[in-house]
């Protein structure tokens, strides 16, 4: 489960990444936008490369613990999120 969760990660920062350099309209030009997208690209890459690092390096407990613990933080906000969203 960890490998699989870790190539997937892995997948979802390469995505953000390419997504980066996508040519934007002008509603997507917004500096609050792009500083929005740029902060979560760089918390993704940035667990990413502790993940990798921990792992290279024989920590495989905290690489899990730090992998798993990022992973339940994005659930919850996604859950506060759909508690909290008007759905009309």
């Amino acid at each position: 489960m960890y490998k699989f969760l870790f190539m997937a990660h892995l997948g979802i920062c390469g995505l953000l990444i390419y997504s980066l350099f996508q040519p934007k309209n002008k509603a997507d030009s917004k500096l609050p936008i792009l500083l929005g997208f740029g902060a979560v690209t760089l918390t993704f890459c940035g667990i990413a490369i502790l993940v990798g690092y921990l792992q290279m390096n024989e920590h495989l407990l905290a690489a899990k613990i730090i992998l798993f613990g990022f992973y339940g933080l994005v659930l919850c906000y996604y859950l506060w999120l759909m508690a909290t969203s008007n759905w009309r």
